[in-house]
């Protein structure tokens, strides 16, 4: 079961939640991937942090598909 209660740190997520995360995540790849034939692969991740570039205070995770000859992801910010 995914979270339903308000966490800023997706890093203090508890392990059963982090595994419900995980889980979807792969749901959400396999959707992508079939989808789409011309993602080769994926940046996963979270922000935590301004300074990382997180813009919302709440937990949240990204899936970014990612496609041969695309620019690369954009640096943090300093």
């Amino acid at each position: 079961m995914l979270p339903k209660r308000h966490e800023p740190d997706g890093l203090d997520l508890t392990n059963a939640e982090l595994a419900a995360v995980f889980a979807l995540s792969r749901t959400v790849r396999a959707q992508i991937l079939e989808e789409d034939p011309n993602v080769g692969g994926f940046n996963f991740g979270l922000n935590k942090g301004v300074v990382a570039g997180q813009k919302i205070d709440h937990a949240h995770f990204h899936v970014i598909p990612r496609r041969a000859g695309e620019a690369p992801p954009p640096a943090a910010q300093r």
